[in-house]
């Protein structure tokens, strides 16, 4: 049975170690950024630092999840035809539709009176219900990325305590994902207390408008969750079995609550780098399951040079489906519709999130194609 992804050292800083780090530091500087533009600049550079680093971390891993998915072929399809037809079918018809009603005025707009309550009273007539139809997209991205983020979070708890011999009950194991589900709920609860018309790369979306007082219910089951973690996990089975969670068990865990809980949360290290961490947290996964299935694999040219050839080809089609096919898409038809829009780079991002959400959704079950034997789990 394997005792690591990579190594046990390299496991702890690749699946939240690295992040504690640049979150540490984040935080600490953020106090005086108004005072030192020496740290100012430095933090005015996450996003350009994110972007740069997506090419090579953030986009082989979405990539990664359509690879390891649809090269199983039909079969698998037909297994899961949810996530992996009718799911990608869905959001391209919305994103056809979207683009056929970008002028405003083309349609009317369906329940034109509720959607403008809910976007605090102001008009929707310069809109357009194209605009409207995608804009739901990004509703729905960002309620299930934190769901996918949750999942994640909890996989990795659950395949390093597997690898360390940390034992935990199903009560225990369900306590866990629960809590892993309380800091998405708290964070989506926090971020999504605005009414009125947001904007997604010029893409209106509606603020869903949260009750305060929902999201300090929300924020107190997560708190809740962590410390029913900390006695009925960590120290029932200190007491029950002499034995504390090595550091590579809990990281994961530990990243998503400062990365997600707002308390803790820091809002540049959570849109531009949280995101990257979490691929860098998947990446590993990736890496082991390759290894297995090329060594399941009859050898011949094309699998022995796989190793190359694999992060070539996501980092290209990363480059291509994120952001030079759109750009070249937006340039050639959009910008004669709305210049203000970039309706193919934000349609082609909701896209590849919301369908890399529901393929992982059934590409990390262990008892789905060989993955068990892959991540090397005993059966037990």
């Amino acid at each position: 049975m394997r005792k690591a992804l990579v190594s046990e050292g390299w496991d702890f800083w690749l699946l939240g170690g690295f992040s504690l780090l640049v979150w540490a530091a984040i935080v600490c500087a953020e106090p005086f950024r108004q005072d030192y533009w020496a740290l100012n600049r430095h933090l005015q550079g996450l996003a350009a630092v994110s972007a740069f680093l997506s090419l090579f971390i953030n986009y082989p891993h979405f990539m990664a999840s359509f690879y390891l998915a649809y090269r199983q072929g039909p079969k698998f399809m037909r297994q899961h035809p949810f996530q992996l037809v009718v799911v990608p079918l869905g959001l391209l018809g919305i994103g056809a539709l979207g683009y056929l009603n970008l002028e405003p005025g083309s349609q009317t707009i369906p329940f034109q009176t509720t959607l403008e309550q809910l976007a605090g009273g102001q008009s929707l007539s310069a809109t357009a219900p194209g605009e409207l139809m995608v804009g739901g997209l990004v509703n729905l991205m960002y309620l299930t990325v934190g769901w996918h983020y949750a999942k994640q979070a909890y996989g990795c708890v659950m395949v390093q305590a597997a690898y360390q011999g940390y034992p935990l009950t199903n009560w225990q194991r369900h306590l866990i994902r629960l809590s892993c589900h309380s800091v998405w709920l708290a964070n989506y609860t926090h971020l999504n207390q605005t009414v009125g018309i947001e904007r997604y790369y010029g893409i209106p979306y509606l603020g869903v408008g949260i009750p305060e007082e929902m999201a300090h219910v929300a924020m107190g089951l997560a708190w809740f969750g962590a410390a029913m973690i900390g006695t009925h996990v960590v120290l029932r089975n200190h007491r029950l079995h002499g034995l504390w969670p090595k550091p590579q068990v809990g990281v994961a865990y530990l990243a998503f609550l400062v990365w997600w809980v707002p308390p803790m949360m820091n809002w540049d290290y959570l849109a531009f780098m949280a995101p990257l961490f979490h691929s860098l947290q998947y990446l590993p996964f990736v890496y082991v399951v390759v290894q297995g299935q090329r060594r399941a694999w009859k050898k011949n040219f094309w699998v022995r040079q796989q190793r190359f050839l694999l992060p070539v080809g996501l980092f290209l089609t990363g480059f291509l489906s994120f952001e030079l096919v759109p750009n070249l898409l937006d340039l050639h038809f959009n910008q004669r519709v709305h210049d203000e829009i970039w309706f193919f780079f934000a349609a082609f991002h909701l896209f590849i999130n919301i369908h890399h959400f529901f393929i992982d959704n059934t590409l990390w079950r262990l008892r789905v194609g060989g993955l068990r034997e892959h991540l090397g789990l005993s059966k037990a």
